[in-house]
């Protein structure tokens, strides 16, 4: 699986949702609970870093081969 810059935009506004005390993590509708994973924020900076070093531009090595033709 590939990440891209949405994920990464969604991993930062959930930590400032955490952050902020605006996430949700339980909720009751028509009597039936429903309860979300509990996440730190240990969790969302590693996988932060993560989405961060795939989106990170591979590095190319070029290598430069020079020779004569002897004349």
């Amino acid at each position: 699986m590939s990440y891209t810059t949405t994920d990464l935009i969604a991993v930062r506004q959930a930590k400032l949702d955490l952050t902020n005390g605006k996430r949700v993590k339980r909720v009751t509708i028509m009597g039936q609970v429903i309860e979300y994973a509990d996440c730190t924020m240990a969790d969302m900076v590693k996988l932060e870093n993560q989405i961060t070093k795939a989106l990170r531009p591979k590095r190319i090595r070029q290598v430069s081969l020079h020779y004569d033709r002897g004349v």
